[in-house]
């Protein structure tokens, strides 16, 4: 759900407000919080709250054919896992907490 959907979900701003936001935002570029913002006294509070809302919703994405959807990438772009030798989250035998491995 996009962040004027979830803002109109609120009750916070109305579908009208929503399409000036993203008319004033095709023309200056500015990220739609900051817009709201600007154009309506919307708390940042509020905008964060929005958006976590969002975040959180979009984490739990979930199409039985496919399992939980956890790619939160923009449109195009992928994820590529990076390997390493030890994972950094295993405890190593002898070696200080907090101290580089030999």
């Amino acid at each position: 759900m996009r962040i004027g959907e979830m803002l109109v979900r609120m009750g916070v701003l109305n579908r009208e407000q929503v399409e000036e936001i993203l008319d004033e935002q095709q023309s200056s570029n500015d990220a739609f919080g900051a817009i709201a913002e600007r154009l309506f006294n919307i708390s940042p509070d509020t905008i964060e709250r929005a958006w976590i809302e969002q975040t959180q919703e979009r984490a739990t994405i979930f199409d039985a054919e496919r399992g939980i959807d956890e790619n939160l990438n923009a449109p195009g772009s992928s994820f590529v896992p990076l390997a390493f030798e030890q994972s950094a989250h295993t405890p190593q035998p002898g070696v200080k907490p907090g101290a580089s491995a030999p």
